[in-house]
């Protein structure tokens, strides 16, 4: 794994992050999105059973990609403030190194047969909740799960523990997927033992997520309640100001 090679993942898994969103909104690129950082990690041997280390050129690669996406995704406050979003950018770039630093930690002591459908929830997970939740009161834009609301059945479990349940979902699905391209080239015993847990966790979130989801959208309203109407201009931050 050459800074190169690293710095052409991230920008990978962040195209894929940024397509999922509108205007292009794909959402179910984010379900492949995390890929790459994870082959970021197995290539430069910080993955399971390995002690390494990120080396720090692989680190500073992925992290300059990072504050360009973070950069172009936030685009529109440079009109707002100019000197602040680069700022905002490198936060959230530092919430994006937390979470593979946890990743990272998790390979590590954890044993190497748990999947990563469920080391990326765990670990991204976390960081995704540290970000949103606790630091400066949480910024809750651009999560993991946030594009899966075109699909509503798969989100009705946010009202079990908030936005998370969409995230982790999300984050599950893009272990299992890991978890399958890891197994390649094995003879196919071994195969079919390094996905099946992997697949077996991210089908069973997946399948409550849809039988949970169907049952509350199955439910009628219990009455109506007071109308709240908001209206939100399109016009241009100069105008607005």
């Amino acid at each position: 794994m050459t800074a190169r090679r690293a710095a052409a993942l991230a920008a990978v898994s962040a195209v894929l992050f940024g397509c999922a969103y509108p205007p292009v909104d794909a959402w179910p690129l984010v379900l492949a999105a995390p890929v790459p950082m994870v082959l970021v990690l197995a290539g430069a041997g910080a993955a399971h059973g390995v002690r390494a280390a990120l080396p720090w050129r692989i680190a500073g690669a992925v992290a300059a990609v990072g504050v360009a996406k973070w950069l172009i995704l936030h685009w529109w406050l440079f009109q707002v403030t100019p000197a602040g979003t680069p700022g905002l950018a490198a936060y959230c770039t530092f919430h994006e190194f937390v979470g593979l630093f946890a990743l990272v930690s998790c390979a590590r002591v954890l044993p190497a047969r748990v999947p990563w459908a469920v080391l990326l929830p765990v670990a991204l997970g976390g960081a995704e909740g540290f970000r949103t939740l606790v630091l400066f009161d949480g910024y809750p834009w651009f999560r993991w799960g946030h594009p899966l609301i075109e699909l509503p059945v798969l989100v009705q479990g946010a009202d079990l523990v908030g936005e998370l349940f969409a995230s982790l979902l999300a984050l599950s699905i893009a272990g299992a997927a890991v978890d399958v391209l890891q197994s390649r080239g094995e003879p196919l015993v071994h195969r079919r033992r390094a996905r099946l847990p992997g697949v077996a966790v991210a089908g069973a979130f997946l399948a409550f997520a849809a039988l949970y989801g169907g049952w509350r959208l199955s439910e009628g309203p219990t009455g109506q309640g007071p109308g709240i109407l908001l209206v939100q201009p399109t016009l241009a931050t100069s105008n607005k100001v």
